[in-house]
């Protein structure tokens, strides 16, 4: 599987906030990294079909992003950083439902909930209300209804974010362990370490492609290089200028 963008380039409002970008993702496991307002999210979203290019084009296993909409959301699944985004039913076992038809269709053959949560090691109840799951749990049962639908492709934002240490390490073992391609944004430097290739987002631009210690280290220099954002009278800067 692949994900490929030609000079691509995607603005808002007379912003633009990707591109031009050009890159062929072909690897198992690739982590983007970047600042926050960096991009990240921006070019997940066209690498999974959620947003269109407004210059140039993205192709997902061969199909383009904007004229086989409905071929690329067959094969992409998102998983968004607020897992509250993505679970729009009102039980557990009515969300995994629900995503399985949304990709497939009306006419794919009915998947007991039952069995995706003990597939995916879940002890909730198909009647528990979605609303009342922890955290982790709701990003534990987002990324499982994703996977119901079977999709060749993953693309997760942030799926290490506001989760604790148990959950953390859970799902970073999930997702290294699939065998689908796998798409992350992430600012846990320690999960892009694990992944097959890094790419650093500055400003819209691609400005590191590599092997992910190195992505790992150019990130941090570039973090590093950068005045801090907390007015240096606060005493949080005034404790790490006496560390």
């Amino acid at each position: 599987m692949s994900v490929v963008f030609d000079r691509v380039v995607v603005e808002a409002q007379g912003s633009r906030l990707l591109g031009p970008v050009s890159v062929s993702l072909t690897q198992r496991r690739i982590a983007v990294l970047g600042e926050n307002g960096s991009g990240k999210s921006t070019f997940l979203k066209a690498a999974a079909g959620l947003i269109g290019p407004q210059y140039g084009s993205v192709r997902v296993a061969g199909h383009d992003t904007i004229d086989d909409e409905t071929d690329v959301r067959r094969v992409v699944g998102f998983c968004f950083a607020e897992a509250d985004a993505q679970l729009l039913a009102g039980t557990v076992g009515e969300d995994i439902e629900l995503s399985v038809r949304v990709a497939k269709g009306r006419n794919y053959p009915q998947t007991t909930a039952e069995k995706v949560l003990q597939d995916f090691g879940l002890s909730l109840s198909t009647q528990r209300a979605c609303h009342t799951l922890s955290g982790g749990q709701k990003q534990a049962l987002a990324l499982a209804s994703v996977l119901t639908a079977q999709p060749t492709i993953i693309v997760c934002d942030e799926p290490t974010t506001r989760l604790d240490l148990r959950w953390r390490r859970d799902m970073i073992d999930v997702l290294c362990a699939l065998q689908q391609q796998l798409i992350i944004a992430t600012h846990d430097l320690d999960f892009a370490v694990l992944c097959d290739r890094v790419l650093v987002i500055d400003d819209g631009l691609i400005v590191f492609d590599g092997n992910p210690e190195a992505g790992v280290a150019m990130y941090e220099q570039l973090c590093d290089s950068r005045p801090s954002r907390i007015p240096r009278g606060c005493a949080a800067q005034q404790v790490r200028d006496e560390a």
